[in-house]
């Protein structure tokens, strides 16, 4: 399994990647529709979440999710 920190660094490549609006457009039924290849509200979620556990293997506190 991938260390906290090496979670953190794919999943802000992947953010990266969702913010440079990758996105694919398909066709049902004569409708349109985008999508973005991820849901960027959870993977900042994500992100949140491995700060914290990068901070608490580190020993430093956190306040308000950032780490100090």
């Amino acid at each position: 399994m991938k260390s906290y920190r090496e979670q953190l660094e794919a999943v802000e490549k992947a953010i990266e990647a969702a913010e440079k609006n990758q996105e694919f457009e398909i066709e049902v039924g004569g409708n349109r529709r985008r999508h973005k290849k991820a849901n960027l509200a959870d993977l900042y979620k994500r992100e949140t979440f491995l700060r914290r556990m990068v901070a608490r293997e580190g020993g430093r506190d956190i306040i308000l999710g950032v780490p100090e």
